[in-house]
């Protein structure tokens, strides 16, 4: 088990490089922290380079019930366009749910 202090944090200023595909689309994002409480909470948000009306938002909270512990996981998408937005929201589902298998699976090995 680890303990972190109270408000321990990271270096939010720190970006890094995203390269995606939705649909035949490629897409290159910069990503960055914007809410960090570890270990129970981290919000990243992602822009894309060449249009920065493209945002994704990826939060994941932990929290302990009882004998288990709960993930929520939540993915806010805007592609700057109600059309482009209602014809990726099937594989942006499908994407979320690749990776909450990842995290469980990565949780349950660890």
């Amino acid at each position: 088990m680890v303990e972190l202090p109270n408000k321990y944090s990271i270096n939010e200023d720190h970006a890094f490089n995203i390269k995606a595909r939705y649909l035949f689309n490629d897409y290159s994002f910069s990503g960055s922290v914007i809410d960090n409480v570890p270990p129970y909470k981290l919000i990243l948000k992602f822009a894309d380079r060449t249009n920065s009306n493209i945002i994704l938002i990826k939060s994941f909270k932990i929290s302990a019930k009882n004998d288990g512990i709960n993930l929520f996981y939540t993915y806010t998408a805007n592609f700057d366009n109600i059309f482009r937005n209602i014809l990726l929201y099937s594989a942006l589902k499908a994407s979320c749910i690749s990776e909450l298998f990842c995290i469980k699976k990565a949780i349950e090995s660890s």
